[in-house]
């Protein structure tokens, strides 16, 4: 199973190089506006409005156009035309790739029929792979939210690579942070994080360059752990699992120490490609002994 982005596809079979790319890249950067920046041009919202719905999107699994009818900020009709306005001047990256004259129209065609192929496997693939894995369901939801907080947390892109069963190896220079749940068993959940993304989400998260946040990378990967499984043990609820609210961060890990045991030779590993880099997630069976403590 590989899945992957169009781009990186394009490379590998040598359609285009990266030169062209990052041309077709900032294109679509500055074209493809997000919906905050399309309502504060509109007047719609402020800018505080806009930080005030960012930092709702830090405890709620929704999309910023929904909290912010939630909230009470824009009409179900102003949301709707913000969207059609989003969605009618998007750019996707075969378009900016024709724009800025790196295929034509027939090679795009060609490629994308193949790319649309490979990524039915990939999907195909995934699936059965979940199908034999134990927590296969919880494995499913804590991908999703993980997926879907990148992009809405910190604009980054991510899909599945590959699904394995192994211990948990970080590099020496990831950020690991683990937790436990209950789901009708006590599970452990564990990001790895390599240090480059956990600064580029810390770093979104916090609207701060890179070299700011690095005293702080630490607290802010672990807020974004807590909110991430918060959501995957909501959603596998949503589902028919059993599960408790997870207990608050128990801390760096997993490991002697963090109030999380370390994984099993056979820990539930998704490794999930990024447009930053690589990260592995994994969930595993705690055990009914795991200890876990409340940060203050």
């Amino acid at each position: 199973m590989v899945g992957k982005f169009f781009g990186e596809f394009l490379l590998e079979r040598s359609v285009i190089d990266a030169a062209q790319l990052r041309r077709a890249v900032a294109l679509q950067g500055r074209v493809n506006l997000k919906l905050g920046t399309i309502a504060l041009d509109r007047g719609l919202l402020s800018a505080a409005q806009i930080a005030a719905i960012r930092a709702a999107q830090r405890s709620a699994d929704r999309r910023f156009g929904e909290l912010a009818v939630d909230l009470g900020l824009l009409t179900p009709e102003q949301l709707e035309a913000l969207l059609d306005a989003q969605q009618s001047d998007r750019v996707h990256l075969g378009e900016a790739l024709l724009q800025v004259g790196a295929v034509t129209e027939a090679q795009l065609e060609t490629e994308l029929a193949a790319f649309k192929a490979q990524e039915k496997r990939a999907t195909d693939e995934y699936r059965q792979a979940l199908g034999r894995l134990p927590h296969g369901d919880l494995v499913a939801t804590f991908v999703e939210s993980a997926v879907d907080m990148m992009v809405r947390l910190a604009a980054i892109q991510a899909k599945v690579r590959g699904v394995r069963r192994e211990a948990l190896m970080p590099a020496a220079d990831d950020l690991v942070i683990a937790q436990t749940a209950d789901v009708g068993e006590e599970v452990a959940y564990a990001c790895s994080f390599p240090a480059n993304l956990a600064a580029a989400i810390a770093s979104a998260m916090e609207a701060s360059p890179p070299a700011e946040i690095a005293a702080y990378v630490v607290d802010v990967i672990a807020e974004f752990v807590n909110i991430l499984v918060g959501n995957a043990v909501v959603r596998a609820r949503e589902r028919g699992r059993p599960c408790a609210p997870p207990e608050v961060l128990a801390g760096p890990g997993p490991g002697e120490g963090s109030g999380v045991p370390a994984p099993a030779r056979d820990a539930e590993i998704v490794t999930l490609a990024t447009t930053v880099e690589p990260c592995r997630l994994a969930v595993w069976a705690a055990g009914n002994g795991a200890r876990r403590r409340e940060q203050a």
